[in-house]
């Protein structure tokens, strides 16, 4: 009769990393969607049509978001291998979701301050996670996981189509904000639903805060 999951799976290159796959692309519609309104929302409504004002607080926002990435980013990763895959691949779109809702309710500067740093916190921990997962389910360097990674790339590429198309059908910049944070409660219910822990207890490695905690731990590595 009719093909099962598995086989299509299999046939489509991406077996054991379905709800991945499914919560990244409602992650990726979401994420097309802001990127398409949040400037014009930050303009408009935050900045209340202030150019300079809006262009500043992005700025700043961004200078102050890349130095908390520089300091956060080493132990994020470190979380990522000590508590496992999946309580951030849940935890972070919902982190996410609720940033955006908080410019969308109350579009002040507070609140966009407070967005800016929510979304940079809730991110740093995700895309670890996702990678991670994808390395736990296929050997690194093997043709299953080039191929999977190659399906998986096209599909979110196209998924990335689509949402430019039905953002700007949509028109209103607080409505195609609001929907991605509907679209990342769904990725965060796909990832909590169909997508296993991938990272063994046997496999995870205590947390060393003094080390992690430090930007410039790499460098033990180069020396």
């Amino acid at each position: 009769m009719g093909n099962t999951l598995s086989d299509l799976s299999d046939r489509a290159g991406v077996r054991g990393v379905e709800g991945l796959l499914l919560g990244r692309i409602f992650l990726r519609f979401g994420f097309v969607l802001v990127s398409l309104s949040m400037d014009s929302h930050l303009i408009d409504t935050i900045a209340n049509k202030d150019t300079t004002k809006g262009s500043r607080l992005k700025s700043m926002m961004s200078t102050v978001n890349s130095l908390v990435a520089f300091a956060l980013k080493p132990i994020t990763g470190a979380l990522v291998d000590s508590v496992g895959r999946k309580p951030f691949l849940v935890l972070c779109p919902i982190l996410a979701a609720i940033a955006r809702m908080s410019v969308v309710v109350r579009g002040r500067p507070l609140n966009y301050v407070l967005y800016r740093l929510m979304i940079n916190i809730a991110f740093l921990p995700l895309w670890p996670a996702i990678s991670g997962y994808v390395a736990d389910r296929f050997e690194p360097g093997t043709l299953r996981q080039s191929r999977a990674m190659q399906r998986m790339s096209l599909v979110l590429t196209l998924t990335g189509l689509l949402a430019l198309r039905v953002g700007g059908r949509i028109g209103s910049a607080r409505a195609n904000i609001a929907l991605s944070c509907l679209l990342n409660l769904a990725a965060a219910f796909c990832f909590l639903s169909f997508a296993p822990e991938t990272l063994k207890k046997e496999d995870r490695k205590p947390l060393k805060i003094k080390t992690a905690a430090n930007p410039l731990s790499f460098i033990r590595v180069l020396s």
